[in-house]
Order: C-alpha cells, then structure tokens, then sequence
C-alpha cells in the first residue's frame, strides 16, 4: 500500500525537479527530438513558453475570425482564460521590477550622487542613441 492512503492508485513516493537549471547543477531533459536542437532553440531563438504563447495568440485571433464551436469552444474559453491569468500575472510581476528598480536608483542617488548622474547622463545618451536609430531619415 501506498504512503499516501490512496492504496494501489498511487506512487509510493513522489519527486519533482524545482526550478530546473537553476544554480550550479546540470539537468537534463528527454525531448523527442534532438536535445542539441531543442537546447540551442530555447537558448537562441524563443522559450517553450514564448512559442507557446505566440501560437496562443494567433489561435485566439483565428477564433475571433472563425467561432469555433462544440468541444473546440470550450478550448477557446479555456485558452482565453488562461492567457488572461498569465497577462495578471507579468502585469504584477512587471509592476513589481518597476518598483524594485525604481527603488534601487532611489538607494544609488543618495550613496552615489556623482555615480548617479554619470550613468543618468550615460542612459539618456543610449536612449538619444535608440531614437535616433528609429526616426527615419
């Protein structure tokens, strides 16, 4: 019997990698494919979850044009759901870095003044830099 009282149906025990790839160790993943491919995919071209989240977009932006219906509805209203939770979630996460950035140029103004306006000065350059590039001349 199981340690989890679930008798037959369950695993005796149960383990979960956490944060894989994640500090000094190595972990490797089982793809069906090429593992070089997939690794050097997710390293230079997008993340599982970006690619993911792309075709998510386009499949929701295909359902505005064509109403799916029956069981592919309900993976519409599923698919829109979940996206949502995830745009809360980068929303607070991307407040958060603002704030924490915010307060972290706050901290170096005050123990740094003259650093400050050397790297204040140094970004309005690289933003001056990065608008110029964009204006067609």
């Amino acid at each position: 019997m199981s340690s989890f009282g679930l008798g037959p149906f369950a695993p005796n025990t149960l383990s979960q990698s956490i944060l894989p790839g994640w500090g000094a160790f190595n972990m490797t993943v089982n793809y069906q494919g090429s593992p070089d491919i997939e690794t050097e995919v997710v390293r230079d071209v997008a993340s599982f979850g970006r690619q993911i989240g792309w075709l998510s977009e386009l499949v929701l932006e295909l359902c505005k044009i064509h109403p799916p219906q029956g069981a592919a509805k309900d993976a519409e209203v599923k698919l829109r759901a979940a996206a949502e939770r995830i745009k809360a979630i980068k929303d607070r996460r991307e407040e958060s870095a603002r704030i924490e950035a915010t307060e972290a140029l706050e901290r170096f103004r005050k123990e740094h003044p003259q650093r400050y306006a050397l790297f204040l000065r140094d970004k309005a350059a690289e933003l001056q830099a990065a608008e110029s590039k964009e204006k067609p001349v």
